[in-house]
């Protein structure tokens, strides 16, 4: 699926391993959404329900925060 996605986006990629975490300056390409984005900020124990949560700047430019897990079967690390 890797190669799918690498070769209709143009993007090079690298798999996830099983337990990834979003890092923060690292862009993601989420298989769901079909969009690649950056985190620009990520911060675990909020203190409220969520263990943690990732502030993320999407390709349309649009800027969500939320506590979404990488999916390790459709998500992959964008590389530069």
């Amino acid at each position: 699926m890797i190669n799918v996605v690498a070769q209709r986006t143009g993007l090079k990629l690298q798999k996830l391993p099983k337990n990834a975490k979003h890092e923060q300056g690292k862009t993601y390409y989420n298989g769901y959404w079909q969009q690649t984005y950056t985190v620009t900020e990520y911060t675990e124990n909020t203190g409220n329900w969520m263990s943690w949560s990732a502030t993320c700047e999407w390709q349309d430019g649009h800027i969500t925060t939320h506590c979404t897990s990488l999916d390790p079967m459709r998500d992959y690390l964008v590389l530069s």
